[in-house]
């Protein structure tokens, strides 16, 4: 039990450092060779928020762990808009000025039924006519079209983004940022592993299914550099990159880690877990029809505090029934 919890808590600290390195070690190395500082923003910090969900899957779907994989990706997801955001909310009232946020919010629910209708589609699959339900799945097919729309989403942003000044963060040595890059790349693969394993251990030591486990402590786990990220842009005023970050992190989340776990093995999917679909789609859905009702920009206080109740509700439930 106590080798199983230090293991947790030495695999999110990986996770978390490593993250960190790869961010900034990507950042150096694309600024030295003179990569606009507003494509390294879209994707190579976007990208390693998302890291420690992606390197943990890539690990789960070798595993055959499909539990882990749903798991912590729909965990991940409620986490950014339930506690994240409830939490973020409080310590200031979000203010969203940027349009282009209000679009990404819509991408985030696309994302969510492109992710849904693929787990339909028959594709590569031979469907029992006695259980539909049991036989969804993202198989390398589904994976390659869901990873297509977010090479679109990619190429939307670049297209639509405001090019900045050039960065000067290049300025240190080639070798000093491949070390960080390096180091942040086996900081994450190895925190992966050990959480694996944590949580793997932890569902037999305390009879509690992986599912559960995956969807309440991998999730929050893996969600760390979101809440650290968007804590301090909202004390620092910073409003709209603490929204950003939480929205644009569930949509790579869904287009970027889910596929790339599903090309790896192909992921059967339990009909259970349509519930956090759910709750995820609800949840976005919610914050532009508060928004459009009170024709306001700020989110209210009590909304950001009913999705922070609504978290710990959820968690509860789960605690109970899964």
């Amino acid at each position: 039990m106590i080798i199983a919890l230090l293991a947790l808590v030495i695999g999110f600290v990986c996770l978390w450092k490593g993250g960190d390195f790869l961010v900034d070690g990507s950042s150096q190395l694309a600024s030295k060779y003179n990569v606009p500082e507003f494509i390294i923003g879209l994707t190579l910090v976007a990208f390693g928020t998302s890291a420690p969900e992606l390197i943990v899957n890539a690990i789960a779907s070798f595993e055959g762990k499909t539990d882990l994989v749903y798991g912590n990706i729909l965990g991940s997801n409620i986490a950014n808009l339930l506690f994240i955001f409830g939490v973020s909310g409080l310590i200031a009232q979000f203010k969203i000025t940027d349009k282009h946020l209000f679009k990404d919010l819509w991408v985030s629910f696309v994302a969510l039924v492109v992710f849904v209708v693929c787990l339909f589609l028959p594709l590569g699959t031979i469907v029992p006519s006695s259980s539909f339900l049991s036989s969804l799945n993202l198989n390398f097919i589904k994976s390659c079209i869901m990873f297509a729309f977010f090479i679109s989403y990619m190429i939307y942003l670049i297209k639509t983004s405001p090019k900045s000044p050039e960065s000067t963060l290049g300025d240190n040595s080639l070798f000093s940022m491949l070390i960080l890059f390096v180091g942040g790349l086996v900081g994450l693969l190895l925190g992966a592993k050990v959480v694996v394993f944590a949580i793997t251990s932890l569902s037999h030591i305390l009879g509690l299914s992986e599912t559960f486990l995956s969807l309440f402590l991998l999730a929050i786990g893996t969600s760390l550099p979101e809440l650290f990220a968007s804590i301090i842009s909202v004390k620092k005023g910073q409003m709209n990159l603490a929204f950003g970050n939480i929205i644009g992190s569930n949509i790579f989340n869904v287009l970027l880690v889910l596929p790339v776990s599903g090309i790896i093995a192909v992921l059967p999917f339990s009909d259970s877990l349509l519930i956090e679909v759910l709750i995820i789609a609800c949840a976005t859905v919610a914050i532009p029809l508060v928004l459009f009702f009170t024709k306001k920009t700020v989110i209210p206080k009590l909304f950001s505090l009913s999705y922070l109740i609504s978290y710990v509700a959820y968690i509860i439930v789960i605690a109970c029934y899964r």
